[in-house]
């Protein structure tokens, strides 16, 4: 079990983001988190046997079940297999810091990813909104960069367009699914 009894630093909030990102990647680890006297959240680990519902329960732990009430959607294309859950189109939001992107489960940040994410939603955001959304990648390392940035957050992907389009196609096919 991770747990983090006190933390005063002016970097809690970084903290905190480090340990969200770890639990939403790592159902299968415990994760105990208290912040200032408070509980912001202890779960529980458990061995990961329906990928889906597991990753989900995870999410709703850490980000809260009141919160997040994501779609879902799974795709598999080649070697690609992607695991996401999005903002219904009338539940997206005003700020950009619910969107977690995992390649093989490292925490990763792309210009690539997010534009297939805005293109899916444009036709139901106004421009000041952003969707939320949890989106698991998995694809043999040799298809992906991590050496773009010295905290190695920041991926460039070998053939962009395939999984841009494998993103915003099935992105953009759940929403039409939730909201014609």
């Amino acid at each position: 079990m991770i747990d983090l009894y006190t933390w005063t630093t002016p970097n809690g909030r970084k903290v905190s983001v480090m340990l969200e990102e770890c639990a939403l990647a790592h159902p299968e680890i415990t994760f105990g988190y208290t912040l200032e006297g408070s509980d912001i959240f202890h779960l529980s680990g458990r061995p990961i046997r329906k990928p889906a519902a597991d990753f989900l329960a995870r999410a709703q732990g850490v980000l809260g079940k009141e919160l997040f009430m994501p779609l879902s959607a799974a795709a598999a294309r080649g070697d690609l297999k992607i695991l996401a859950y999005l903002s219904p189109p009338d539940a997206i939001g005003y700020a950009r810091n619910m969107q977690h992107w995992f390649v093989n489960r490292r925490p990763v940040q792309s210009r690539l990813l997010s534009q297939a994410l805005y293109k899916a939603y444009e036709p139901y955001r106004a421009p000041n909104q952003h969707p939320y959304c949890l989106v698991f990648l998995e694809l043999p390392p040799s298809r992906y960069d991590v050496n773009v940035h010295p905290a190695k957050r920041e991926i460039r992907f070998q053939h962009e367009r395939d999984i841009f389009d494998a993103l915003h196609d099935l992105f953009a096919k759940r929403l039409l699914e939730a909201k014609p």
